[in-house]
């Protein structure tokens, strides 16, 4: 599934101009920065049929008060997506897998699902084993979907709709919170795409035959990259 992120940055965002099913919403960072236009956003995006999450960027503070600003911030909203643990403060990071594992608990503790962002290289030199098990995220601006067992990958900061330069991700069903069911109308010719890898037995990276939806999610992303590659080299 396409989607997107979102903050008070992207104050003029015409979501009318955007094909993304999903929206994240920043709604919180720290023990008190709330984004003014959360509840706006929210909005427009539900009003343009999006599944809508939402992100708490974490700081140095005490994470189970950090939770409970996030927590109380959305409140009033609903939310398709599991709650997102921002974790990239790189002044921050001593002590930050302890911080991240500390919120994670708060939030499960209430009974929510959670998910971890974070870059690529981040994970790698700062999370500790102790949050391995979260849900993951991964911003990694490259052609590739990392190598890495992830629910989605933030592939552009560089995304353009309507002038607007906004993050552009591609989100498996995991990211949706248990009960929500991915409605987006299937696209034909990506769906023959599909067919085609299918018939060839070209999968992506975790070598399951490709749902033939006709959505462009990881998976088909793998798998094409992988058929292009085939034919390249068939027609040299």
């Amino acid at each position: 599934m396409k989607g997107i992120d979102i903050s008070s940055f992207e104050s003029n965002l015409d979501f009318s101009k955007s094909d993304a099913a999903i929206c994240i919403i920043k709604a919180t960072e720290g023990l008190t920065y709330t984004n003014p236009l959360l509840n706006e956003q929210y909005r427009q995006a539900k009003a343009h049929n999006m599944k809508v999450g939402y992100y708490h960027y974490l700081r140095a503070n005490d994470p189970v008060g950090e939770a409970k600003h996030f927590l109380n911030s959305i409140s009033g909203l609903s939310n398709d997506c599991k709650l997102i643990i921002d974790v990239e403060q790189r002044s921050e990071a001593c002590g930050i897998s302890a911080r991240t594992r500390a919120f994670a608990d708060y939030l499960l503790s209430q009974g929510k699902e959670i998910c971890l962002y974070t870059d690529l290289s981040f994970y790698h030199d700062e999370i500790t084993s102790n949050c391995k098990d979260i849900p993951l995220w991964v911003a990694a601006y490259q052609d590739a979907r990392p190598d890495i067992k992830s629910i989605g990958w933030q592939y552009s900061e560089n995304g353009n709709i309507g002038g607007i330069a906004v993050d552009l991700n591609i989100f498996d069903d995991g990211i949706l919170l248990k009960g929500v069911v991915n409605v987006s109308t299937g696209n034909v010719a990506i769906q023959q795409v599909q067919e085609t890898c299918n018939i060839l037995k070209v999968t992506g990276k975790n070598g399951v035959p490709l749902l033939e939806d006709g959505i462009e999610g990881i998976r088909t992303i793998e798998a094409t990259a992988r058929l292009k590659s085939i034919l390249n080299n068939i027609l040299k």
